[in-house]
């Protein structure tokens, strides 16, 4: 007879079978003293809640040193989820580099609340090389993943966001509200809804500039109403776009909506083009939906994907092709794009043909990815996910984190799975899934997608945590293989912690083996059983459960060893 001892663990419940749990937050003070020297080391989603709860510190320098999971920022606050950095009382001033790493499932549900993003209002802010994905950003006016208001000379670069952002007045993929600022280098494949003023990258661009970068996700004017509906800003006004590109559906209920602006007033566009459709009420447009003593310089839109022949009212000068024209560097080249620096490149296998820009669009890391769930029953993890496009995509790896490790280590790849493996560069995308049955009921475990290009450089694209499910009452099932030779498996569920033993019987009720398993945590067990020694024949076998509030479960079952 052997007996097991088993270690009772308390976790913390992320993820359990679509219920609603409520967070607490737990500030921890970053390493670091701020300096631009020694600026804050953000490395946790503890360390993010309390620059929130820092306002003293705003001013300040930060470096995010890690990816973070802020999956279960969705319970905090009574469920209006993450605090803003920077407010309109104090605003954010300091600069935040995300040195390359990105922020997934970040939540804020504040629909009373204006200035909402990760940063509130910034002023004279640097946020750069930062990441979102898996963002669910909700707010009043002025509504970005990002940034929700950015004002005094504040620079936005090299930074990205592929979530939710849903608003009323001003609402962006990545930056709501714009003012005397820039953006750039930096690009957004977020769903944006709003009223007015609503914008793939940037709701309202005022008295600043956008350049170097582009939008990629639907954008809509929520209400019936609704108007300034662009594909990569809603509202440009006393400000310039250039080198910048839309693909994205724009649809306006109302009036002024464009593939690449709604509303164009005493602004220049240059160098950028539209290829999404676009819909609404009045003054649409397939670049423009209205301009107002607005310059428009060599600049298109795709006549056949945006359904719109002619530009907007006033537009300005944006010029309308075919899709096979848009796909022709003479097309652009021949009206002073520049594809020798490069600042543009084009290739029939990247963004599905269509000119990129060489700064933003990473060639080998080019999928755009959305929806990653994770199910679960008592003895599996199941992770799903959709890619929307693929542009030299090899596939996907799992990485996992067990509970009590602090690190991710890698459980499936794309050249062992073939589930996982890529479609290389199409423009349709698929559905992927991946199933993980080494899971002990009751436990968490935290995951990570990762894509990787044909070149063999890798992206991490989402995280979240789960905690997988406890059986709600006793259990045993038969064993399998039944018949079998001569080892076989016995599976049984608990309920709660209790003392469990396994007996077999042979025909004539004798006991011929017996295994105390001891006391075992609530659960689904898979106990594999070995009866080499013994005969060909019918037997029984017998679980005993006995629960710590004294309880007892007995349940048999027949099995059968043929040698």
């Amino acid at each position: 007879m052997k007996t097991k001892s088993y270690t009772i663990i308390k976790v913390t419940i992320f993820f359990l079978l679509n219920t609603t749990i409520t967070f607490s937050q737990t500030a921890v003070a970053p390493s670091g003293s701020g300096a631009s020297g020694d600026p804050y080391q953000i490395d946790s989603l503890a360390n993010l809640y309390w620059i929130t709860q820092n306002s003293g510190s705003w001013d300040s320098y930060f470096r995010q040193t890690s990816n973070i999971d802020a999956s279960s920022s969705s319970g905090w606050d009574s469920g209006q989820g993450f605090s803003t950095i920077g407010n309109s009382v104090t605003l954010f001033g300091g600069t935040y580099d995300g040195d390359g790493h990105t922020i997934s499932g970040l939540y804020i549900s504040r629909s009373g609340t204006s200035g909402i993003g990760m940063f509130g209002f910034v002023q004279g802010a640097t946020i750069k090389n930062l990441g979102l994905a898996g963002e669910n950003i909700t707010g009043a006016n002025y509504v970005g993943s990002l940034v929700g208001y950015t004002h005094n000379s504040t620079e936005i670069s090299n930074s990205h966001s592929a979530g939710i952002v849903n608003g009323d007045g001003y609402a962006g993929g990545l930056v709501g509200y714009n003012e005397n600022s820039t953006v750039s280098e930096s690009y957004s494949t977020a769903s944006v809804s709003g009223v007015d003023g609503v914008g793939g990258l940037v709701g309202g661009n005022h008295s600043a500039a956008v350049s170097n970068s582009y939008a990629a996700g639907s954008v809509s004017g929520s209400n019936t109403g609704s108007s300034d509906v662009g594909g990569l800003v809603g509202d440009n006004i006393l400000s310039t776009i250039s080198n910048s590109y839309s693909t994205g559906s724009v649809s306006g209920s109302d009036q002024r909506a464009g593939g690449l602006v709604g509303y164009n007033a005493t602004s220049t566009v240059s160098n950028s083009y539209s290829t999404g459709s676009v819909s609404g009420g009045s003054f649409i447009g397939g670049l423009i939906g209205f301009g107002f003593t607005s310059t428009v310089n060599s600049s298109f839109w795709d006549t056949q994907t945006s359904g719109q022949s002619t530009d907007g009212t006033n537009a300005g000068g944006g010029t309308g092709e075919t899709t096979l024209d848009m796909k022709l560097q003479s097309t652009f080249s021949d009206s002073g794009w520049d594809f020798t620096t490069p600042v543009w490149a084009i290739s029939s296998g990247i963004n599905n043909g269509y000119p990129y820009l060489v700064s933003v669009t990473d060639i080998s890391l080019a999928v755009q990815a959305t929806g990653f769930l994770a199910t679960t029953d008592m003895n599996s993890v199941t992770l799903s996910w959709k890619t929307q496009s693929e542009v030299d995509n090899a596939g996907f790896n799992v990485l996992r984190e067990d509970p009590g490790s602090s690190f991710l280590k890698p459980i499936s790849n794309y050249i062992d799975n073939t589930a996982l493996r890529g479609l290389g560069t199409m423009s349709t995308g698929r559905a992927y899934s991946f199933i993980d049955d080494h899971v002990a009921s009751g436990s968490t475990y935290r995951y990570e997608i990762q894509s990787v290009s044909t070149h063999a450089t890798t992206e991490d694209l989402f995280a979240l945590s789960v905690t997988v499910g406890v059986p709600s009452e006793y259990a045993l099932y038969q064993n399998y293989p039944n018949p079998f030779n001569p080892s076989t498996t016995i599976r049984f569920d608990l309920k709660e912690q209790s003392n469990v033993t396994l007996d077999v019987y042979n025909v004539l009720g004798q006991s011929v083996f017996e295994d105390n398993y001891g006391n075992m945590n609530a659960g689904r067990y898979n106990e594999a059983v070995n009866m080499e020694r013994f005969a060909s024949g019918v037997y029984f076998y017998r679980i005993t459960a006995v629960g710590d509030d004294g309880q007892k479960f007995v349940s048999i079952k027949k099995l059968e060893l043929m040698k």
